[in-house]
């Protein structure tokens, strides 16, 4: 039997838990070891030994809450900006957020992407897209060009364009994929 504990952070909220700029950790499995060295070694070690799911939540818990303590301190811009950009639709203009917080267009790429992991503008395009996804959460029929227009698209092209990055399948095939679950994130694994 295998058993997988996992944290989900807010966007920017991993952050103060990393040694190393979240932008260079991008799309990569890495073991806790890498990131904490002999404590993430440890860990790892001790929820495995832990008998029930309880105690290995309240053991994580409690490294997370320790290394808290310990954390530095978040950008103030980058809370801003994340307020700012909110869902992806409609989001301003990064540069027009740069402004805003006082920071150059460069300065704020470079400390977004250290930590949130993404450049704003992608951050923006993958938290749009999540939009379209809530939004057709258990439809059985859509009207692509229409959902489109109400997630901030140009038009349903660069909306196709998004499903076959994030999703690596057109809208159609997502929607037949993506079955009965209860989390329109999730597709039913291949059987």
């Amino acid at each position: 039997m295998t058993t997988a504990l996992g944290v989900a952070f807010r966007p920017g909220g991993a952050a103060p838990f990393l040694e190393t700029p979240a932008g260079e950790i991008q799309d990569a499995i890495v073991p806790l070891g890498n990131l904490w060295g002999q404590a993430g070694v440890e860990l790892g070690e001790r929820l495995a030994t832990d008998a029930t799911p309880a105690a290995r939540f309240q053991r994580l818990e409690r490294a997370l809450l320790g290394r808290l303590e310990r954390a530095r301190r978040r950008h103030p811009a980058v809370a801003a900006a994340l307020g700012a950009f909110g869902d992806g639709v409609g989001a301003p203009d990064v540069g027009a957020v740069a402004e805003r917080v006082g920071l150059s267009r460069r300065r704020l790429i470079q400390v977004f992407r250290s930590e949130v992991g993404l450049p704003p503008k992608l951050y923006c395009r993958v938290r749009r897209f999540g939009a379209v996804l809530q939004a057709t959460s258990g439809a059985r029929a859509v009207t692509w060009a229409a959902v489109a227009q109400a997630c901030g698209y140009y038009d349903q092209a660069h909306l196709i364009r998004d499903f076959r990055e994030f999703a690596g399948a057109s809208p159609t095939d997502y929607l037949a994929a993506r079955g009965d679950g209860p989390n329109p994130f999730h597709l039913t694994e291949p059987g």
